[in-house]
């Protein structure tokens, strides 16, 4: 199988196809729901962990007053069930655990579920919403996926924001909520949304409207691009944030460590931090230390390559006299 290092999705021209903002969400959805045949839809809402289940409870309520709104964390089984139940996964160990075998009906209560078919309300519009909404239903009239970035859902975690599947643990340590997500939540999710990818009907994606936001926009726009003998570099979310971070301790005299794996783009990173420190603090001067010639010579062709002066020291003292 050949890694496409470049994917891409190809939409429709019109543009309609494409809304931003809450109120024109509801808008779409609501043509979409006048234009079913059914005189009693159903719509249901499919969340990946880590989402705002409240933000969408609250826009679906405000916008859908007269449907019925049905979140899918009433029917899954207790909190506690659930701590047993994904325990061999999770582990008692600190770092590691065991990549989970559940899916998401594993964490319902078939009888709440059985019960919620048999019952099912007549109204004019009812919505299905959360985290497994759509195994609450079978072949809804519209399906709308929300999505999330891993990346975006830890930065939830670190701000105590979210929970993990079936379970209230936002002020738990990032590390034990990472740990869950990794080898259970994360790959429960994915294997959900392997099988509902071809039914989708709208996708809601956050992260988009948060990049094109104006004030980060201009900003990676200003200090996260650069052209690499040519070629235009825009960082990832790992350098963005990284180097957010390491603005906030440079400016309050903090010191700090940014830790990277290999072919995270350390390189670029160094480049953009460092393109942001002189220009914005006053007579700065920035060391590069590695611990090879190899790294060396890397380092100096990317700084040569975006157009930045560098000069590397031959010695100690040739450091001092610089």
């Amino acid at each position: 199988m050949i890694y496409n290092k470049n994917p891409t999705i190809k939409i429709s021209p019109e543009q309609d196809d494409c809304v931003i903002g809450w109120k024109s969400i509801n808008d779409q959805l609501a043509v979409a729901v006048n234009n079913l045949e059914n005189e009693n839809p159903i719509v249901v809402v499919e969340c990946y962990q880590g989402c705002d289940l409240a933000e969408i409870e609250y826009e679906l309520n405000s916008y859908f007053v007269d449907a019925t709104i049905i979140d899918s964390s009433d029917f899954m089984k207790s909190e506690n069930e659930i701590r047993i139940m994904t325990q061999p996964y999770v582990t008692d160990h600190r770092v590691f655990g065991v990549i989970t075998q559940l899916r998401m009906h594993d964490f319902f209560d078939s009888t709440k579920v059985e019960n919620l078919k048999k019952n099912r309300s007549n109204n004019n519009l009812t919505i299905y919403f959360g985290i497994g909404a759509s195994l609450l239903v079978e072949n809804p009239d519209l399906l709308i996926y929300v999505d999330m970035a891993r990346w975006e859902i830890q930065l939830r975690m670190r701000r105590n924001f979210v929970d993990n599947i079936g379970i209230t643990d936002r002020e738990e340590s990032i590390e034990k909520q990472y740990k869950r997500s990794y080898f259970v939540d994360w790959r429960v999710c994915d294997e959900l949304k392997k099988d509902l990818l071809p039914k989708f009907d709208y996708v809601l994606d956050k992260h988009i409207s948060l990049l094109c936001e104006k004030e980060r926009f201009l900003e990676i726009i200003h200090d996260f691009v650069v052209f690499d003998k040519g070629v235009k570099k825009l960082c990832r979310p790992n350098q963005y944030f990284g180097i957010k971070a390491a603005q906030t301790n440079v400016k309050t005299k903090n010191g700090g460590i940014l830790w990277h794996t290999q072919g995270s783009g350390k390189s670029l990173t160094m480049v953009w931090l460092t393109k942001w420190i002189r220009e914005n603090v006053k007579d700065s001067r920035v060391l590069i230390i590695t611990d090879r010639e190899e790294l060396d010579d890397q380092i100096e062709k990317l700084f040569i390559g975006v157009d930045e002066n560098i000069y590397r020291t031959k010695s100690g003292r040739d450091l001092i006299d610089v």
